[in-house]
């Protein structure tokens, strides 16, 4: 047996990984195409996290009012939704993801403010607690804080029905997180023996894994309007951000044979362990201009918010909603 074709066991099995099935242009395989089509998974791993961080830290604090009154506590969930097109950026994957056309980057939170005079000061924690399944090999866990600084420019009634309200602010936000799978299987591998025919002479053992890490900082202004007619807030605006930062994957796999029985020896070419590790990055580039808008409505002291967006740089769309109480 090939020791080299091998590890096309491995790419099958981290092809899993991702959504979709990817079609690899280099047949027969060899180490060095196998090596390369490994190298273009991991970068589509990366390429999931490390550009669109800036889109991944706007989660956790649907913005709703310029500014609130005195105090408020809230809870929020959304996701960032990442073009399916970006994640083969820079690789030679060729892809097919079939209806699927984004993949949702979700993230749950609290978000706090208060008011002091003019300007509002906030604060958020969101992300994905840790999620960890032993048995499947599989961990995950997202991390944003973020704060944030506005400055009340107008919040006044024009007619007896209608309030509008603008602010303006800067806000600071980090965020980190890492996503890791493991797996090991055994194919069973025949071969023509005298005698019997085609018999199990061994087993090829597959050890594969990836880790996912990303951080960045993100740091930036933001303005936006709001009009409230009764109960119902209308809102919308825009930010202008720039976030520092990388995601890195780290792939392996390895392959060992197990013989059935010794005897088999001399009916399995000879077989040298085969092991394989490769790293790669990406950083989120340039400015992120992202517009956003949504609808609150506010029933006493409670107000739920569902706001949407979309991120220009990188066509991330955002979706996210939230209950917030509002003294």
């Amino acid at each position: 047996m090939n020791g080299k074709k091998i590890l096309i066991t491995v790419v099958c099995m981290l092809v899993l990984v991702l959504p979709g099935t990817f079609v690899f242009a280099q047949q027969p395989y060899d180490l060095g195409a196998v090596e390369s089509d490994l190298t273009a998974i991991s970068k589509g791993l990366s390429n999931i996290f490390g550009p669109n961080l800036g889109a991944m830290t706007f989660l956790g604090d649907p913005v709703g009012y310029s500014t609130i009154k005195h105090i408020e506590v809230g809870l929020a969930g959304g996701a960032s939704f990442v073009p399916t097109e970006n994640i083969a950026l820079g690789t030679s994957l060729q892809y097919d993801f079939g209806d699927l056309k984004y993949l949702p980057v979700p993230a749950f939170g609290v978000h706090a403010k208060f008011k002091i005079r003019r300007f509002e000061i906030g604060g958020k924690l969101a992300g994905i607690p840790k999620i960890e399944d032993k048995d499947a090999g599989v961990h995950l866990n997202n991390m944003i804080i973020g704060g944030k600084l506005r400055y009340e420019l107008w919040d006044k009634r024009v007619l007896m029905l209608l309030r509008t309200g603008a602010s303006f602010g800067g806000f600071l936000e980090y965020i980190n997180g890492n996503v890791t799978m493991l797996g090991r299987d055994a194919i069973p591998v025949f071969v023509d023996v005298p005698g019997p025919g085609s018999t199990q002479v061994a087993n090829l053992i597959t050890e594969t894994g990836f880790e996912t890490n990303w951080k960045g900082f993100t740091v930036g202004g933001e303005g936006q309007m709001n009009f409230q007619i009764l109960f119902v807030n209308l809102f919308g605006g825009a930010r202008f951000s720039k976030t520092f930062g990388k995601a890195t994957t780290d792939l392996s796999g390895s392959t060992t044979l197990e013989l059935t029985d010794p005897i088999y020896t001399t009916y399995v070419d000879t077989f040298t362990n085969q092991q394989l590790v490769i790293s790669t990055e990406a950083k989120p580039e340039g400015f992120d201009t992202t517009l956003f808008g949504g609808v609150e409505v506010k029933i006493l002291m409670l107000a739920v918010t569902l706001q949407g967006g979309y991120n220009f740089k990188n066509s991330n769309y955002l979706l996210e909603g939230g209950a917030r109480l509002q003294f």
